[in-house]
């Protein structure tokens, strides 16, 4: 007999149980093959389940529902530490103010103000901080914001940009260690949000013994630490390949390069950059509920994949995960828990708007 669909629709962000859901995360294996949706019939049916049942209920009564998992976005705190040092507009190879200082500033301001950022928030920090003597290196000078804490988008970020002269050297790790102390008060007075450091920086750390090795200690010991504080680099000038260095450490993959030309596009990679950090992946795992001591009818259970662009479709029943596509039970006995296999499983958690159900019914008590 055919298992008959339920609709499902785009669901709401964030993890929904209309019985109850227990978000696990299960590794069945390698690979990120294409996910396979299952079988479907010329009907638009599939055989969804290891078996055939009713997901209406049938015998089993009122007994069932469904369980859905999909991304959850928190809010984010930016703590963004800018390098306005005189490289940025002259070297001795001749004048950067092209190639360097107005692309980033295009690329930052696009940034602060694009309407897509909602839902994120920013602190804006530069250095160096010039005519302080000694006093430019003591970290707790960068940790205090020009801006503080401000939601997104907002014109403020551009207008205090827009009246930053570069000059002198780059302290960049006592600049670092005030941007991650930024971040980590933000963390633990938001314990519900997420908090990351931002270096946008032309390289070349050169002042109060700044070396790319000491930069790239504090970001480690930033994203070791409780709470963990990620470091998004944007880079511009030649020092892509040290400053890549400094973005893989802080958990970031690599530096997201401003190009002179198209530096609207480093905006949205540092948007998308973001948003991947703003999320909580969707679970892989669905535990099936049953009520008053009943058992889930794992003969009549229906799982359904709803990509984030495109039309819902029943993934196949793979009871070994062969192929790594699918999804099976990953208790033999017992109240059923479904866990989607590898490759189906990255599917889901690579995209941010897509979601799993699983509807099931209970055995006649």
């Amino acid at each position: 007999m055919k298992i008959r669909r339920i609709a499902c629709g785009a669901f709401a962000t964030g993890l929904v149980a209309v019985l109850s859901a227990a978000c696990g995360s299960e590794s069945e294996g390698a690979g990120k093959d294409a996910l396979d949706p299952g079988a479907l019939d010329a009907s638009g049916e599939g055989d969804g389940g290891p078996g055939s049942g009713n997901v209406d209920g049938g015998p089993g009564g009122s007994c069932g529902g469904t369980v859905t998992s999909s991304h959850k976005l928190v809010p984010i705190n930016l703590a963004v530490m800018f390098d306005t040092s005189k490289s940025l507009v002259q070297d001795p190879d001749g004048d950067n103010t092209q190639t360097r200082w107005e692309p980033v500033k295009r690329a930052m301001k696009a940034f602060f103000a694009d309407a897509q950022t909602a839902g994120m928030n920013a602190s804006l920090h530069y250095f160096p901080i010039v005519d302080r003597g000694e006093s430019r290196c003591v970290p707790a000078m960068y940790a205090e914001p020009v801006i503080a804490r401000t939601a997104l988008p907002s014109a403020s970020f551009a207008a205090s940009i827009d009246q930053r002269v570069p000059l002198g050297g780059s302290p960049m790790e006592p600049a670092m260690r005030g941007a991650v102390d930024a971040a980590d008060r933000l963390a633990k007075a938001r314990p519900g949000e997420k908090a990351v450091a931002v270096l946008v920086t032309d390289g070349g750390p050169n002042d109060c013994n700044s070396t790319y090795t000491s930069v790239l200690n504090v970001i480690s010991k930033a994203r070791a630490a409780s709470p963990s504080i990620s470091t998004v680099v944007v880079a511009v000038g030649p020092e892509a390949g040290n400053l890549n260095r400094l973005a893989e450490v802080g958990g970031t993959q690599k530096a997201i390069v401003v190009s002179p030309a198209d530096p609207a596009k480093a905006a949205q990679d540092l948007r998308a950059r973001v948003a991947s950090l703003q999320g909580i992946p969707a679970s892989c795992s669905l535990a099936l509920s049953a009520t008053e001591g009943r058992t889930v009818d794992r003969n009549a259970v229906t799982v359904t994949f709803t990509p984030g662009a495109g039309q819902p479709a029943a993934l196949a029943y793979n009871p070994t995960c062969a192929g790594n596509t699918g999804w099976r039970f990953s208790d033999a006995a017992g109240p059923a828990t479904v866990a989607l296999c590898t490759a189906s499983c990255n599917t889901l958690v690579g995209d941010t708007k897509a979601s799993v159900s699983a509807s099931f019914v209970c055995l006649p008590p």
